[in-house]
């Protein structure tokens, strides 16, 4: 028998991201292109971030070289798109920020997000080279993860979520906002090792 499901967060019910999470607009638009395996993943971070940001939209694919709906984006918003990547020529997120006073809603800048693995996301750079040679904006080098169930090869590999968040407290998106995303970030981690038993966790993670 089929679990009931949130039509928000599209989790069971048992386990909804829904409580405390509300969207706020965000000082830059945002663009997360995601894997179809992302898409799956029970514990798809990137859905917190649309849940948590209200002009933030999700784009799934792989190869997006002749991807109608981003080229769209890349050709309206020339000029004012970045990419969330370390990369030659690297800006602060502070740097993107410059003269948003005089920005309209329509002329805010963009800042595209890849939801995949490091390997993945170099493979989705490589397809498309459009996205390559986009300015890159980087997030402070010491970043930790709070991803307790998955292990990392070193400081500053970092979930969508927490990445996403780094950028926007960086460039001023209400507190409360980036924190309610990292408090659900953290619930569905606990989900999480809940449903695995603590034993199993603490074999597998927590050293």
């Amino acid at each position: 028998m089929k679990r009931n499901r949130c039509a928000r967060c599209e989790r069971p019910v048992s386990v909804c991201l829904c409580p405390g999470l509300h969207a706020f607009p965000a000082p830059v638009d945002l663009v997360l292109l995601q894997t179809p395996r992302e898409q799956k993943h029970a514990l798809n971070t990137g859905r917190i971030v649309k849940l948590g940001v209200q002009n933030c939209r999700i784009i799934v694919g792989e190869n997006f070289s002749e991807h109608s709906e981003l080229n769209a984006l890349l050709d309206v918003a020339e000029g004012r798109t970045w990419l969330l990547y370390p990369g030659e020529q690297e800006l602060l997120p502070q740097e993107i920020m410059r003269g948003e006073r005089q920005q309209t809603e329509h002329e805010r800048p963009v800042v595209i997000v890849l939801d995949a693995t490091w390997r993945k996301s170099r493979k989705m750079l490589h397809l498309c080279p459009r996205l390559g040679e986009l300015p890159k904006v980087v997030l402070p080098e010491d970043s930790v993860s709070r991803y307790r169930i998955r292990k990392v090869p070193g400081d500053g590999f970092i979930s969508t979520v927490e990445a996403t968040v780094a950028l926007l407290e960086e460039i001023g998106h209400p507190p409360n906002s980036c924190q309610q995303m990292l408090d659900t970030f953290d619930r569905m981690i606990q989900f999480q090792i809940d449903a695995m038993g603590k034993q199993v966790w603490e074999a597998n993670y927590s050293s």
